[in-house]
């Protein structure tokens, strides 16, 4: 989900009113206030018990800053995109150089053959947008591709097979993001370099990626390219503390750091690509990279409590539930309930499950949003929603939940999230 940049228009905090630590849900709650410029890319969920984490990890700190931050899914990309701010790069420059890098030090999610979503808010500029570069269908895709001769889903097919590889943006939408909303300090083969270097030295396995390569090991088993570079000579993942060397990975980085995105896109490198999805049964062509274009939507809009937020459209259903969600919770006194009463608990909690309820039934027309009604994004809508929901305390949409919807749902993509703030203390 694309966290969205944001700006307050409300009032300042109390003079005289100490500060205390904010729990972890509240501070994340607060990212929403940054005043910032702000970028963010893709979606990550997990779940992991508490116990597990005290076990294994000290104690979080948060980190805080007034003037800009950078986070994202692994620490040495982060450091990157500091980096580059510190040298008077802007949220975008940043963003590009940490999406490149986590292409290296994140394999598991953070890549050049994926995609995503970007919000961009630059108010200096008097600028709000939003950047599709998620995955494409090959023009060769039919809509029962995935289904087998008795008309049913066949997971293999989409899970582990080529047909389930899409057109990738990443580097396209990374390309476009940095020449229209770039600082103009940066060139692409600079933002590049640290993740060539990176690929060519070897990076160190921590515990996620270890954890990562030990589940996947027999697929990756199948084919000997990945083999050759994520597992051991004699077919065992790599090990907490061995080192991760991406050669391959970083001959096609300096491919794009040195003739642009159209290197990914056409010559030996896409050819490398086409061949590599139709051995593994898909039906990706030439055609379909070179005619690939990253899309520049208009961001939705949105405010709560006096806060001016600015985020995804759809094809993403994250700006859209995020507002749904604001929006209805909006009609609800949270703050005289407490933090972590049951009363303000139930009703973050009800609002959430409703709005992926509708994530699931709705947002799968993608491109059809307009004509749809996702009516519970407008306040208007939001207010007849509660009125008509909390007539009782009893939900019943896990109930109503179509095609069997239960159980754990596991999604492992990559967030990162940059920003440059002008906002006063205090905020």
């Amino acid at each position: 989900m694309s966290a969205p940049a944001c700006r307050h228009s409300g009032s300042k905090r109390p003079s005289g009113q100490p500060d205390r630590p904010r729990p972890l849900w509240e501070r994340l709650g607060r990212m929403l206030a940054v005043r910032s410029v702000g970028v963010a890319v893709g979606f990550m969920l997990w779940l992991a018990s508490d116990a597990a984490l005290a076990a294994e990890a000290p104690p979080a700190s948060p980190v805080l800053a007034h003037r800009q931050m950078v986070v994202s899914q692994e620490r040495q990309a982060t450091r990157i995109g500091l980096n580059i701010l510190e040298q008077g790069g802007n949220a975008v420059d940043a963003a590009v150089a940490v999406g490149l890098a986590l292409a290296v030090t994140h394999p598991q999610a953070g890549n050049l053959g994926g995609g995503g979503f970007m919000v961009i808010a630059q108010p200096d500029r008097n600028i709000l947008a939003a950047i599709d570069y998620r995955e494409t269908a090959p023009l060769a895709t039919t809509r029962d591709i995935f289904l087998n001769p008795q008309g049913n889903a066949d997971p293999a097919k989409s899970l582990d097979s080529g047909l389930g590889v899409g057109v990738p943006g990443t580097v396209a939408g990374l390309a476009l993001a940095l020449d229209k909303y770039g600082s103009g300090r940066f060139s692409l083969a600079t933002l590049a370099a640290p993740a060539i270097r990176l690929a060519r030295a070897g990076i160190a396995v921590e515990d996620d990626l270890a954890d990562s390569l030990a589940r996947f090991a027999p697929r990756l088993q199948r084919w000997p390219s990945s083999a050759a570079v994520f597992l051991r000579p004699g077919g065992a993942p790599l090990q907490r503390g061995d080192t991760l060397l991406q050669g391959d990975l970083a001959h096609s980085l300096e491919a794009i750091a040195r003739e642009g995105a159209r290197a990914f896109y056409t010559g030996p490198l896409a050819d490398r690509i086409v061949n590599a999805v139709r051995s593994a049964g898909g039906v990706m062509t030439g055609e379909d990279l070179r005619a690939y274009r990253a899309i520049e939507r208009e961001p939705l809009s949105g405010n709560y409590r006096g806060y001016d937020i600015v985020a995804m459209p759809p094809p993403s259903s994250g700006g859209v539930h995020l507002l749904e969600m604001l929006n209805v919770l909006e009609g609800y006194r949270l703050g005289e309930h407490g933090e972590r009463s049951p009363q303000t608990l139930h009703l973050m909690i009800e609002t959430m499950k409703r709005a992926y309820f509708d994530r699931v039934t709705l947002t799968g027309m993608g491109l059809a949003y307009e004509g749809a009604c996702f009516c519970w994004w407008r306040k208007r809508d939001a207010m007849a929603s509660r009125r008509r929901w909390w007539r009782s305390l009893i939900s019943r949409a896990s109930a109503s939940l179509p095609w069997g919807l239960r159980g754990s749902v596991s999604l492992s993509m990559s967030t990162m999230s940059r920003a440059e703030s002008n906002a006063r203390p205090g905020l």
